[in-house]
C-alpha cells in the first residue's frame, strides 16, 4: 500500500463518523488535558496549604495551624503521585524563601532544619502514603457500592497521615538533640512534638473526613480517584 493510499484510508470516517486521524488526535489530547488538570489541582492545593498555614487556632495554651487538615484532604482526594508531588512543590517553594510556611519560625530552608522542620517535610510522605492506603483498602470505583469499606478506608488513611507526620517529626526532633524538651528520653520528645497536638489533629481528621466526602459528591472527578 502506498503512502497516499494509507493517508486516504486513515481519512475514512470511523466509529462515530469521525476520520481516524481525528480520533487518534483526540486520544492523544486526553492525557495531555489530564496532565494539565493535575498540575492545576496541585497548584490549587499548594495555595490552600499556604493559606491554611497562616490560620492559627488557639486551643488551651497551644496554637495550631490548619496545614495538617489540607494534608489529610489531599491524601483522600488525590492519587498517590499527585499527592506526593503537591508537597514536594510546597516544600521546595518554602525552602527557597517564598512565604508558604506558617508565620511562626525561621523563614526558608532554616525552618526545615529547625525543631519543627520534621512536620513540614513529613507532609510529602504522609500525603502519598495516606493516599495509597486509602485506595488500597477501597478502590475508587467501589466507593458507591461498598460504603462501609469506603468509610473505613478514609478513616484509616487519616490515622496513617497523622501517624506518619508525628513519627517523622519525633525522629527529626530527637536527631536534633531535643532542644527545649521538658524531660529527657522519648517521653520528653513526645511531650514536645506529639501529645499536645492530639486533640487538634482529631478535630482536623473529623473535618477532613466530612469535607472530602462532600467534595466527592459535589465533584464526581474526585470520586473516581
Amino acid at each position: 500500500m502506498t503512502k497516499n493510499e494509507e493517508r486516504a484510508q486513515r481519512s475514512v470516517p470511523g466509529a462515530g463518523g469521525q476520520p481516524q486521524d481525528a480520533r487518534d488526535g483526540g486520544t492523544r489530547e486526553r492525557p495531555r488535558r489530564m496532565r494539565v488538570a493535575t498540575i492545576a489541582e496541585c497548584a490549587v492545593a499548594i495555595a490552600l496549604m499556604t493559606l491554611a498555614a497562616q490560620i492559627t487556632v488557639p486551643i488551651a495554651i497551644w496554637k495550631f495551624t490548619l496545614g495538617v487538615l489540607v494534608v489529610m484532604l489531599v491524601a483522600l482526594l488525590f492519587r498517590p503521585l499527585p499527592a506526593t508531588l503537591t508537597y514536594v512543590g510546597y516544600i521546595l517553594l518554602g525552602a527557597i524563601g517564598l512565604p508558604v510556611f506558617s508565620w511562626a519560625g525561621e523563614p526558608g530552608f532554616a525552618r526545615l532544619v529547625g525543631p519543627f522542620g520534621g512536620f513540614l517535610y513529613s507532609y510529602i510522605l504522609a500525603a502519598g502514603v495516606g493516599s495509597l492506603v486509602c485506595r488500597a483498602i477501597c478502590r475508587p470505583q467501589d466507593r458507591a457500592t461498598h460504603v462501609r469499606r469506603s468509610v473505613v478506608a478514609d478513616v484509616v488513611a487519616l490515622v496513617v497521615v497523622a501517624l506518619v507526620i508525628y513519627a517523622v517529626e519525633t525522629v527529626h526532633y530527637v536527631a536534633l538533640g531535643m532542644p527545649n524538651a521538658p524531660t529527657a528520653g522519648i517521653v520528653g520528645a513526645l511531650m514536645y512534638t506529639t501529645i499536645p497536638y492530639i486533640p487538634a489533629e482529631a478535630f482536623k481528621g473529623v473535618a477532613a473526613f466530612f469535607i472530602a466526602r462532600a467534595v466527592r459528591r459535589a465533584l464526581p472527578t474526585f470520586a473516581e480517584r
